[in-house]
C-alpha cells in the first residue's frame, strides 16, 4: 500500500484502522508504522473527534425543527408561471401528437417498400408494431 492509497482510505475511513475495509487492514497497519502515516492518522483523529463532539451537541428537537422547516417551504404553494400552464396543457399534448403523426408518415412511406420484397423493411416494421415478434421472455 503506497502513502496515497493509505491518506485516501484515512480521509474515507477516519484515523481508526478497525473501521477500514477487512482487505486493507493488514498493510495499513504496517505502513501505519512509518511517522508520515502516523502523521496523517493524527490528522484523521482530530477530524473524528471533531465529528464526533459535533454530533453530540445537536438536540433532537432542534433536528425536528429544521425538518419541519424544510417540509413546510417545499409544500408551500408558490404560484405557477404562465408558461409552466402553457406547457402542461398544450405542448406536452401537441409533442404527443407530433410524434404519432411522424411515425404514422414513417409508416406509410415505409409501408410500400415493404411490399417490394425487402424483408429487412418489413421486419423492421414488424418489430416496431409487432409486440408478439419480441418473444415470450421479454417484459415492458
Amino acid at each position: 500500500m503506497t502513502l496515497q492509497e493509505f491518506t485516501r482510505h484515512a480521509a474515507a475511513w477516519g484515523a481508526d484502522i478497525a473501521r477500514w475495509p477487512e482487505g486493507v487492514r493488514a498493510e495499513a497497519t504496517r505502513v501505519a508504522a512509518s511517522a508520515q502515516a502516523q502523521a496523517i492518522l493524527t490528522g484523521e483523529r482530530r477530524l473524528d473527534t471533531m465529528l464526533r463532539d459535533e454530533t453530540q451537541d445537536v438536540a433532537p428537537a432542534r433536528i425536528d425543527r429544521a425538518v419541519q422547516r424544510v417540509v413546510t417551504a417545499l409544500a408551500a404553494e408558490r404560484p405557477r408561471r404562465w408558461f409552466a400552464g402553457a406547457l402542461s396543457r398544450w405542448l406536452i399534448p401537441t409533442a404527443g401528437l407530433a410524434c404519432a403523426v411522424g411515425i404514422g408518415a414513417l409508416a406509410a412511406t415505409i409501408g410500400p417498400l415493404a411490399d417490394t420484397g425487402s424483408e429487412d423493411v418489413q421486419g423492421v416494421l414488424t418489430m416496431i408494431f409487432d409486440m408478439t415478434s419480441l418473444g415470450q421472455g421479454f417484459a415492458l
